[in-house]
């Protein structure tokens, strides 16, 4: 507000005020003064826009940028190793960054089609994931394999067919998300995400199906070549 005094004039300058609340109001301050005739301050003309509405776009396109330059990283890095492994584990990587999830886990569905294997995990609680198959019946993840499509459990807490996997929290705001492995019109596995607080969008369902189909070309292939 130096500079305002010293001008006498500002327009744009981005400030945010604190209400009452405790909360914080971003606004758009548009000032004038007027002086006397030595230059004295009478009064100060001030309007404040609020730009909650500005600044709320502005955060979902940085978010949107981030998704996007992450995916394209992502799918980039796909053609630098033929080793299944290291392709999955980066697109469980990928997948789980973007979508700020807590854990990520790729499934392999086993030649009966009634279980699922844990291939490649990205959570905390990895080894205990890991040394637990998934039945397809029994399972939130079976459901998309059984269905072919992506869903959306956010309330997997109170699913009656959710599997708990030894030694992992029971979280009652846990949300989980997700999409089959297909390739061929054969169901190969699962992409598997969850998180906590956040609820999970159509959005986040479309680029779990994108990264999704990214797994499933590279698995089809290498089972095919070493059939």
């Amino acid at each position: 507000f130096i500079s305002f005094q010293e001008s006498g004039e500002v327009h744009g300058v981005e400030v945010e005020l604190r209400c009452k609340d405790g909360s914080t109001l971003p606004v758009s301050f548009d000032g004038r003064v007027s002086r006397d005739s030595r230059q004295g301050i009478i009064r100060a003309h001030c309007i404040l826009h609020d730009i909650r509405d500005r600044k709320q776009a502005e955060q979902a396109l940085k978010h949107k940028t981030f998704q996007q330059e992450r995916l394209i990283e992502t799918v980039h890095s796909l053609t630098e190793s033929l080793d299944l492994q290291q392709v999955l584990e980066r697109i469980g990587q990928g997948i789980k960054d973007i979508l700020a999830a807590e854990g990520c886990t790729l499934y392999q569905l086993e030649a009966g089609g009634h279980a699922l294997i844990p291939l490649v995990s990205f959570d905390d609680y990895a080894s205990e994931i890991l040394l637990e198959p998934l039945e397809v019946d029994r399972s939130l993840t079976g459901q998309a394999v059984k269905t072919r499509r992506g869903i959306i459990f956010n309330q997997a807490f109170q699913e009656a067919s959710g599997h708990y996997i030894p030694g992992t929290p029971a979280d009652q705001d846990e949300r989980v998300i997700v999409a089959p492995l297909v390739a061929d019109d054969q169901v190969l596995g699962a992409l598997c995400l969850n998180r906590l607080g956040a609820l999970f969008t159509e959005q986040d369902l479309a680029l779990v199906e994108t990264f999704a189909a990214s797994a499933a070309l590279p698995t089809f292939t290498f089972h095919s070549y070493f059939a």
